[in-house]
């Protein structure tokens, strides 16, 4: 491919790999349909061997100057931005004032276990009682005449759910 500018969806991105020699920014093409923004985090080709590979997303643009075939971003790992624009500035700031990769600046803005998709949903499952449901009509049917739990454990867990 001949250098030159094309035109398209193209990100800046900078893979999470602390090496001097990949330490620049690379140009990625946005495919359609894919929302990125500046401080995303993405999934991208990387290397010879198109290794996926986790980047930071630091700026977009309509226009890429290239001499070389552009990869595509293969998907943006969360829906949100993971760094603020004041972070990114930042990162610039301490790795020009510190003399230090720049991803090495950008990784403690993020939570250790969000890298490497170690951070999973939780999940909270809650019971309750049915709405509508007449509570003193079950506390009485699980009741015996004399007044005892049918079955303790059961009125019990009643009990607690009724709370």
């Amino acid at each position: 491919m001949d250098k030159g500018w094309v035109n398209g969806i193209y990100a800046q991105v900078i893979v999470d790999i602390a090496n001097a020699n990949v330490d620049k920014c690379f140009t990625y093409i946005v495919p359609e349909g894919l929302d990125v923004r500046p401080g995303h985090r993405v999934l991208t080709p990387f290397g010879r061997a198109n290794r996926p590979t986790e980047g930071f997303v630091l700026s977009v643009s309509e226009t890429a100057e290239t001499d070389y075939d552009l990869k595509k971003i293969v998907r943006v790992i969360e829906p949100y931005t993971v760094l603020l624009p004041d972070q990114l500035e930042l990162a610039a700031w301490i790795q020009k004032s510190y003399h230090c990769l720049l991803v090495d600046a950008l990784r403690p803005m993020i939570p250790a276990q969000l890298r490497g998709g170690r951070v999973k949903e939780k999940i909270v499952r809650t019971v309750q009682l049915a709405p509508g449901l007449d509570a003193e009509a079950v506390r009485k049917s699980l009741l015996q005449k004399n007044g005892k739990p049918r079955s303790a454990r059961q009125y019990e867990v009643f009990d607690l759910l009724s709370r």
